[in-house]
Parts: C-alpha cells; sequence; structure tokens
C-alpha cells in the first residue's frame, strides 16, 4: 500500500470526491476509485503524511503554504529533538493538533505520532511497530522516537512489551 500511496500523492492534482462506499481521486493520469472497504487503511497510512483523518478532509500538504519563518521553526526544532525534517512531514502543526505541545508527539519535528493520550499512544506504538513507518528515520532519529512513544507509554500504564515491539 505504501508505494501505491506514494505514487497516488505524487499525482493528486487536488479533486476529490466521498461518497458513503468509495472515493474517487483524479490524477494526472485518469481518476483511481477506492472501495469503502478499503478506505480505513487509506484514511490511516495518509494520516500519516498529514493529509486525511477519519475521512475529514483537511488541506492537503501539497496545498499548504510554507513560509520561510515556517521551514526556520521546524529547522529549530530538527536541531532541538535530533530528527531530520521528512519528505511527507508536515512542517507546521495541522489545525487539528493547534493545541497539543510539540513534546506530545513522537516525531515533534514533522508533527507525526501524537503521544498526548492513552489512545494516541497506543496508536503511535502500533503505527511505530510497522517496520515501514521507522523505515525513513536513522537508526539515531528510530531511537529517539521510540524512547519517546516508550516515555508516553509508561505515563499512561501502558506496559506490556508485546505492544512496544
Amino acid at each position: 500500500m505504501p508505494d501505491i500511496l506514494d505514487a497516488l500523492l505524487d499525482q493528486i492534482e487536488g479533486n476529490k470526491d466521498a461518497t458513503a462506499d468509495s472515493v474517487y481521486v483524479k490524477t494526472a493520469d485518469g481518476q483511481i476509485k477506492f472501495a469503502a472497504a478499503d478506505l480505513d487503511e487509506l484514511f490511516g497510512e495518509l494520516e500519516q503524511v498529514g493529509t486525511i483523518k477519519d475521512a475529514d478532509v483537511e488541506t492537503p500538504l501539497y496545498e499548504q503554504k510554507v513560509t520561510e519563518a515556517d521551514k526556520k521553526a521546524q529547522a529549530d526544532r530538527s536541531s532541538k529533538y535530533g530528527i531530520g525534517v521528512k519528505s511527507g512531514g508536515a512542517v507546521t502543526k495541522p489545525k487539528k493538533w493547534k493545541d497539543v505541545e510539540d513534546d506530545d508527539f513522537g516525531d515533534p519535528v514533522n508533527y507525526r505520532y501524537p503521544i498526548h493520550d492513552e489512545t494516541h499512544v497506543r496508536n503511535a506504538l502500533s503505527r511505530w511497530g510497522d517496520e515501514e513507518n521507522r523505515k525513513g528515520y536513522s537508526s539515531e532519529e528510530q531511537s529517539t522516537i521510540k524512547s519517546r512513544i516508550d516515555a508516553a507509554a509508561k505515563k499512561f500504564g501502558i506496559g506490556d512489551d508485546e505492544e512496544k515491539k
């Protein structure tokens, strides 16, 4: 699925039409239809790059207006947290996370893996457990993010070692 999403995100022209049982995305090469059964997985993957959450279409990353000040703020976060700026990462904090502190993200540089409550910590543990989600990070960055997620899990009393892969 990630290869399909990478290709899809590269080709999206911004024309989306969602219905109860399917989503159509118009691309430069035509139109792609996603069945409702595939939507949960699609939304989960797109959430990681900051485009869609629970069928609530927000401003996609490719349409965000990013200023030089935004880029500098992200570079400052990168220096502070020791995590690099990633392709597809959010430069600015998504609106739905505006009240969440930077320290409450596993990756606060790219605003990925929110860990501000028990539900999101469990989600971060699950997503971070997927090798595909870790592969864009260096071993040092992976260690940093894992430590941040594990600390949040401990804070919320989530201690099952199997859950913290």
